[in-house]
């Protein structure tokens, strides 16, 4: 078993399509973060990249190395890791999302503001029905006063959390502004650069520039006995023109714990399908659970047009959503990208 650690640094403006459809003429939104399928879908080809790129003899199953690395060509099921992110880095820090039961409150003083407190949500005895079937504790012991946003967990704050210890303001989270978003309007002079496109047609989008210093941070856990290869690689990343070179190492030791840990609270590493009822496991066994709002995913069949078809909609439970299990979980939720700690 390992844990790799993936470094995108940008080379030219990503475009990561937002849950919105783009078409010539009107605005291409973008997240500022990939998508959790673009994710994964990189590391592969970064992995693949490291081991020769031999595509065509991979496509074919004649290069069974890359296979067991990168998993079967054509899908991104059954692959032989669990990946964490996206998450933001600078320089040796690591950026979390909050989780749900966390929250971070600022107060003016002279002048200008700072940090108050970090407030960690209690779970209480009382429990309330959830979507007609399912009965979870309650949370809270909030204050009432409007919380900050912007705020991001360190790796010092994440620590903190899963141990179950207070967060320090000071070295547990941080306010960063790691991407900015900037408006392009051109002239489509290729005819195939966005589909049903016409040529000399004007488009209008929006491209994310990393602001200095900044990368994106992914984790992939390795079930199996593999050997991973180390090393850097430049590969197309973030849309059409997009590139990026990603920097594949040895995973820190205090994330490798994260991901090992055996307790009864898992903080949701990266966005994962969730079912009808808003839960990862359908049995009842998660007593208390903080969600975030549901990220609509559509998937297509191979060979399908996006254009034509709307394909299947599931909706995944974002990052940072926290579930409580009456009993550690066992079978294959532990190969959730989950990050496993204790209450306090």
């Amino acid at each position: 078993m390992m844990l790799v650690k993936f470094e995108f640094t940008q080379l030219t403006p990503w475009f990561f399509k937002a849950n919105t459809t783009f078409t010539l003429g009107t605005w291409g939104y973008t997240r500022k973060l990939p998508p959790i399928s673009t994710l994964i879908g990189a590391i592969r080809s970064a992995l693949g990249e490291i081991l020769g790129g031999d595509w065509e003899k991979y496509r074919s199953g004649e290069r069974p190395d890359i296979e067991r690395v990168i998993g079967k060509y054509g899908t991104q099921e059954d692959l032989p890791f669990v990946v964490y992110g996206p998450f933001v880095g600078k320089g040796n820090e690591v950026y979390f999302p909050l989780p749900g039961i966390l929250k971070v409150y600022e107060i003016s003083k002279y002048g200008r503001t700072e940090i108050d407190n970090v407030v960690r949500a209690k779970m209480f005895d009382e429990e309330y029905e959830y979507e007609g079937s399912v009965k979870l504790k309650t949370w809270g012991g909030l204050p009432s006063k409007k919380e900050a946003k912007g705020y991001w967990l360190t790796m010092c704050g994440m620590n903190a959390f899963l141990k179950g210890e207070n967060v320090n303001k000071d070295e547990g989270v941080e306010k960063i502004g790691f991407a900015s978003v900037v408006e392009e309007i051109g002239v489509n002079i290729d005819r195939d650069r966005w589909a049903g496109g016409d040529e000399n047609a004007m488009y209008r989008i929006r491209r994310v520039f990393m602001n200095p210093g900044y990368k994106i941070v992914a984790y992939a856990y390795f079930t199996g006995e593999v050997d991973i290869p180390f090393g850097s690689v430049d590969i197309p990343f973030g849309g059409r023109g997009g590139m990026a070179r990603v920097k594949v190492s040895c995973g820190e030791n205090m994330v490798r714990c994260w991901v090992e840990r055996k307790g009864n609270l898992a903080y949701l590493g990266a966005p994962h399908y969730m079912n009808w009822k808003g839960l990862p496991l359908p049995d009842g066994n998660v007593i208390a659970a903080s969600v975030g709002k549901p990220i609509p995913y559509r998937m297509l069949a191979p060979g399908i047009n996006p254009e034509k078809s709307t394909g299947i909609v599931r909706h995944l439970a974002p990052q940072g959503s926290v579930y409580v299990w009456k009993t550690p979980p066992a079978g294959e939720v532990r190969n959730m990208p989950m990050f496993w700690g204790k209450l306090i």
